[in-house]
């Protein structure tokens, strides 16, 4: 299987890549390796940059920053779930969900929910607040069956 790898040109704030940049990028001035040997091989001759190495990640990581602060604790709270789960989000979801007195479901939605307001375009047009409502209210609105009477 393809150990997953993003190059700084290819970030759109997908979903698997948020997760990847908050893993393998915050707190770090340099983008990593993609693990493939170096050397040269040849090409095109020399290319020219007009940034500072780390300019970029800063950058990248900066947008996702500002993203993630939009939503206050829940972003926080998807940081630490990302850093600490190592595949067992379960365990980590009923951690934090113990730790605030909260329903665990509940705090699977709002992590969903911060994932999906990262990634998504509608951030733009409303707060983290307002996405939140309406997301609940989608969510009720399709958990709930209508009778037709």
């Amino acid at each position: 299987m393809k150990e997953e790898y993003y190059r700084p040109r290819e970030i759109r704030y997908t979903k698997p890549q948020i997760k990847w940049l908050i893993l393998n990028v915050f707190g770090s001035d340099v983008w990593p390796s993609d693990g493939k040997e170096t050397g040269y091989t040849g090409g095109k001759g020399k290319l020219i940059n007009s940034h500072a190495p780390y300019e970029t990640v800063k950058v990248i990581t900066g947008e996702l920053s500002a993203r993630l602060n939009k939503c206050g604790l829940d972003g926080l709270l998807l940081c630490y779930l990302i850093k600490t789960s190592e595949g067992d989000n379960v365990y980590v979801e009923q951690e934090i969900a113990d730790f605030l007195k909260e329903n665990p479901d509940d705090i699977r939605f709002r992590l969903k929910t911060v994932l999906n307001y990262c990634r998504g375009r509608r951030r733009k047009l409303m707060g983290y607040g307002r996405y939140l409502d309406e997301a609940r209210w989608r969510e009720k609105r399709v958990s709930t069956p209508t009778h037709k009477g």
